[in-house]
């Protein structure tokens, strides 16, 4: 049996950056935020006995704008970007990949009683190393009924995975690899639960619609 013993490198070294940034639009019942992401690492792998320098970059963040009216609408638009580079000093074929996640999301509440919820989203992966590419639409929708006393319960119907796609893929990249995972998700399922919450029972000016409580669900 062959052992192999820990090795100690000169040195690691990483840096990082992260930036949030928000301002409102009053006037058009909206808000933006803005936040990039930047890391840049550099490590020692020891492979054969010899010293390889390897240097990882990433570069993303995330964009979002969302529009709120009164109680009534709330509607969301996201994007999640994220490449990273991986180069090495033995391998000229450096390690790339690109994820990408598109999100919207529609919250309408209407005739006091009544919420319709609807989010959508699109998530694309890409590898220059592998040419691999694979894009996933997810969709979900919902409709509630609020009852009892200062609406502390909602009876919900909905449907998860609308599209019925049964895949989900993670990619990543190391010292000396490349790794993607295609995993199958639980298809289309739809949903009927109650929720009841107590924080709403305890005090009815705090808290939201859909506060914290016991719960019972139903699926099907």
């Amino acid at each position: 049996m062959r052992t192999t013993k820990p090795v100690n490198v000169q040195s690691a070294q990483r840096l990082s950056a992260n930036l949030n940034a928000g301002f409102p639009i009053k006037k058009l019942n909206s808000r933006f935020n803005v936040g990039p992401t930047a890391s840049l690492s550099e490590s020692i792998s020891v492979l054969n006995e010899q010293e390889n320098h390897v240097t990882n970059r990433t570069l993303g963040g995330t964009v979002r704008y969302n529009f709120t009216y009164k109680e009534y609408v709330i509607f969301d638009l996201s994007a999640n970007l994220s490449k990273q580079l991986t180069q090495y000093d033995f391998n000229t074929a450096d390690q790339e990949y690109f994820n990408q996640t598109y999100r919207s999301e529609l919250n309408l509440n209407f005739l006091k009683k009544y919420a319709f919820n609807t989010n959508f989203e699109y998530l694309i992966y890409s590898s220059v190393t592998t040419d691999f590419r694979q894009t996933i639409p997810f969709w979900n929708m919902s409709i509630s009924r609020f009852v009892l006393k200062n609406n502390a319960g909602e009876i919900k119907v909905g449907v998860n995975n609308l599209l019925d796609q049964s895949n989900s893929v993670t990619q990543s990249t190391g010292e000396n690899y490349v790794q993607q995972q295609v995993m199958n998700n639980l298809g289309r399922y739809y949903m009927v639960s109650f929720t009841y919450a107590l924080n709403k029972h305890l005090n009815p000016m705090g808290g939201g619609r859909r506060g914290g409580g016991m719960r019972m669900m139903i699926s099907q």
